[in-house]
């Protein structure tokens, strides 16, 4: 394939059929500019197809042309052009003055809608169809932009490990949503308290009682130690730990007034030692 030139046969879904010739630099967008421009067919309302891939406006025409190309050296491309209305529906959608329980029951499931929906609003996958909201794409764009939409997600990806995780990193709180055998996940935990140590009262039980999880839960948030194993609410480390973060923590402990008093004392110690 020649990468100084190339030539493009866009055909629509009724199979009328332009040329362009572009330079081998071309990028999607380029295309679509030509196109506006000889068959009046506005950019935004132009989605361009090779084979069964979409074409984004960034990507190099040279990309893709080996998969594309026919036997003449021709590019060959199929133009979808969309309702006129819709390019107004995703800039709402995406800068959020259009919300999607706005929309019809059709295009709730409307993967390209949806999608520019929950990345802007996360919380909006509540309104989603039901197969949207098993969609994997979708799912982790919306937990990206809210990790609270992992309530909405469907069961399946409440178990998928990397959804989960991807919420749990954006804001610990997911973790209530998460299924169980993820909330005994140890790398979802351990990513949950760090965003948030208050998730730590989602962890199973046996998190709870696990030193290296509750240790960077409370050294963040002192009052996490409330979640805390009863156990570890007496572990000297652990306490100690805590009290750093926050004094008032030691009222969550299991030791007695006399054990309370020495741990501040030492926590108040090595907080002078460090300063």
């Amino acid at each position: 394939f020649d990468h100084s030139s190339m030539n493009v046969c866009v055909r629509t879904l009724t199979g009328s059929e332009s040329f362009f010739e572009l330079g081998g630099e071309a990028t999607v967008l380029d295309l679509k500019l030509a196109i506006q421009s000889r068959i009046a067919v506005p950019r935004r309302e132009q989605r361009l197809a090779a084979g069964k891939l979409l074409l984004h406006d960034g990507l190099r025409l040279a990309n893709v042309a080996a998969e594309v190309t026919d036997e003449d050296g021709i590019l060959q491309l199929c133009l979808v052009r969309l309702d006129s209305a819709r390019p107004g529906m995703l800039e709402g959608l995406a800068s959020g003055w259009l919300a999607l329980q706005d929309l019809g029951e059709e295009l709730r499931g409307d993967k390209e809608l949806v999608l520019a929906a929950v990345s802007a609003n996360g919380w909006s996958l509540e309104f989603a169809s039901p197969l949207l909201r098993a969609d994997k794409d979708i799912a982790m764009a919306a937990v990206q932009s809210d990790a609270a939409a992992l309530e909405f997600v469907s069961d399946a990806l409440r178990r998928d490990q990397g959804v989960v995780l991807a919420a749990a990193q954006r804001n610990g709180w997911a973790l209530a949503f998460a299924a169980p055998e993820l909330r005994a996940d140890k790398e979802i935990v351990l990513a949950a308290v760090a965003s948030n140590p208050l998730s730590l009262q989602f962890a199973s039980e046996e998190l709870r009682q696990d030193p290296a999880v509750v240790l960077k839960a409370v050294s963040l948030k002192g009052c996490a130690l409330r979640f805390a194993a009863s156990h570890l609410r007496r572990d000297t480390q652990v306490v100690l730990s805590a009290v750093r973060s926050d004094a008032s923590a030691i009222q969550l402990t299991g030791c007695d007034l006399r054990t309370r008093s020495g741990l501040v004392m030492q926590a108040l110690g090595a907080n002078a030692d460090v300063r």
